[in-house]
């Protein structure tokens, strides 16, 4: 059972009506074992998305064509910024890199406004050096949040 609270100054409370359902299933008085977690903001998780989409649409052509999708990209970016785990084969000898996840489950908070901020000074990097100024692929992102 994952259920979201609040902190009060009466204590936990449940946090949304679905929370409150599944708190009533508890009956009072049981002794429950809880593993607190900050949620990772929802609209920042969207917003580095937008980031990666924009990005990929100021990407020339052929960079679409030699990555060949949105996902591949924004590996590829995690791989670039330093977010990254080898891959070994069966003789221990590293053979590739594969970005790390950045799922809700693996990454908290400030370790994904890290990973946000290095992207982002990647894409830069790379809008830079195609010809797109930092000012003009600022403009060109807000038009994707």
């Amino acid at each position: 059972m994952e259920i979201h609270l609040v902190r009060t100054s009466l204590g936990l409370q449940a946090y949304a009506d679905e929370d409150y359902e599944q708190l009533r299933k508890i009956k009072v008085g049981s002794v429950v074992k809880a593993n607190i977690v900050r949620p990772r903001n929802v609209k920042f998780h969207r917003k580095f998305f937008s980031l990666i989409r924009a990005a990929w649409d100021c990407l020339t052509e052929q960079q679409r064509i030699n990555l060949r999708s949105v996902e591949t990209f924004r590996e590829q970016l995690l791989i670039t910024s330093g977010f990254s785990e080898p891959l070994y084969d069966l003789n221990g000898q590293k053979f590739l890199e594969r970005a790390k996840s950045i799922s809700f489950a693996k990454m908290d908070e400030p370790a994904f406004n890290e990973v946000y901020s290095k992207v982002l000074d990647t894409i830069l990097t790379i809008m830079v050096a195609d010809g797109v100024s930092e000012d003009e692929f600022n403009n060109i992102l807000k038009n994707y949040t």
